[in-house]
């Protein structure tokens, strides 16, 4: 009995602690998983790598501040090795065992897709690319902004510094292809009807040099560059430029927007390198953000800054969609179905994130559009993503 009461007692003290030092009480209850399915090995698990860090950082701060209502929540992590048929298996296995309400992942355009089929009646699930167009009212949601929302800004930024005449180099795999189509659908919207390709090169990511696609290119003369390719296939274009000596503005596709990246190529970066970008992501004193939407990025920044790390947008994409999957587990509890979880998700709006305010009812699947995306060029001095943009892509004051 005197056991009984001590440990009464000492429960409520450190209840009562908790509660004088502000710091939100979890209950005593085994935590909740979350399946997270990520390229931890593989050609991609360089940007898997980043995505485990960022959503381990969730955890972090997600139990800080109280958990789901009192209960830790735990990620439980499973490597796809970068293929979608691996992918499948986890997922299918996943669903065939104890089918979960909500999983996070996969990370690649090509896993999202494969394992987009078997989520007809659930789970809920939020890939962590942002290079796919799920199905509007499904199952699946798509992280971060759009291609089709990050292009458009990119093109008027450019427009407004008076590039016009503009180059496209993309590789013929499918994220090459996936960056034409998005230049093509831009460039027909009215407002770009004086902006010209008068360019257009290819090359294959096995390809061991570009230089005769970029000298073909040079011979265009154009303003500036777009150039679309994941980080490894982007730098036989930018050797192509420094054997030729083209040296004019490039923007290039925002999976490159990692500082190891930028570390790995920095002796043969271009001088004026852009990216279309989320808010998360983007630094310096010329972006402007509400007093609310500051003070979520400060919570990413300092859980990084414990690291001695930036966040990139390895780091952005995975952050508002773990978040917004806790916010609709605080709200539904975590004996939510798979099902409620996706109706929520669909009928939130006015969320604030690291990227922008998100809006599902207007913007499904994703709750983004182009009026979020920033424009940023790498400062090698100040070694950062600095924003060059208002959202939306107008120029700031120089």
């Amino acid at each position: 009995m005197l056991r009984l009461r001590g440990s009464c007692f000492w429960g409520f003290a450190l209840g009562l602690v908790s509660f004088l030092c502000g710091a939100p009480a979890i209950a005593d209850e085994a935590p909740f998983d979350i399946n997270v399915i990520l390229p931890l090995t593989g050609p991609a698990s360089l940007f898997g790598t980043e995505l485990h860090l960022s959503i381990e950082q969730v955890e972090k701060v997600v139990n800080a501040d109280g958990g789901i209502n009192g209960r830790p929540v735990h990620f439980v992590f499973s490597d796809d090795q970068s293929s979608p048929q691996v992918a499948v298996q986890i997922v299918t296995q996943l669903i065939a065992s104890n089918p979960p309400a909500v999983i996070i992942g996969p990370s690649l355009a090509a896993t999202c897709n494969a394992v987009a089929p078997l989520l007809t009646n659930g789970p809920a699930d939020y890939c962590t690319s942002p290079a796919i167009q799920p199905k509007a009212g499904g199952y699946m949601f798509s992280a971060g902004l759009a291609t089709d929302d990050l292009l458009p800004a990119v093109l008027r930024y450019y427009q407004h510094r008076g590039w016009k005449r503009l180059g496209m180099i993309t590789t013929t795999d499918a994220s090459g292809q996936d960056g034409e189509r998005a230049f093509n659908l831009a460039l027909s919207q009215p407002d770009f009807s004086d902006v010209k390709i008068i360019e257009r090169v290819y090359y294959n990511v096995s390809d061991v040099t570009a230089s005769a696609q970029v000298e073909r290119m040079k011979a265009a003369q154009p303003q500036a560059l777009l150039a679309w390719a994941t980080s490894v296939s982007v730098a036989l274009t930018f050797r192509g430029m420094i054997q030729s000596g083209l040296d004019v503005p490039v923007a290039v596709s925002t999976i490159n927007e990692l500082y190891a990246v930028m570390h790995q190529f920095g002796p043969i970066l271009p001088k004026d390198l852009y990216m279309g970008s989320g808010q998360g992501s983007a630094r310096g004193d010329g972006l402007k953000l509400t007093p609310e939407m500051a003070a979520k990025k400060k919570r990413l920044y300092d859980a990084y800054a414990a690291l001695g790390r930036i966040p990139d947008v390895a780091a952005e994409n995975p952050w508002d969609a773990s978040m917004i999957i806790i916010d609709a587990l605080r709200h539904l509890g975590t004996n939510a179905t798979g099902t409620q979880i996706r109706d929520y998700i669909h009928h939130l709006s006015n969320f604030v994130g690291v990227t922008g305010v998100y809006d599902f009812q207007k913007f499904p699947q994703r709750g983004l559009d182009q009026h979020s995306a920033v424009v940023v060029r790498w400062n090698a001095e100040k070694t950062m993503f600095e924003a060059v943009s208002s959202p939306g892509g107008l120029p700031l004051a120089q």
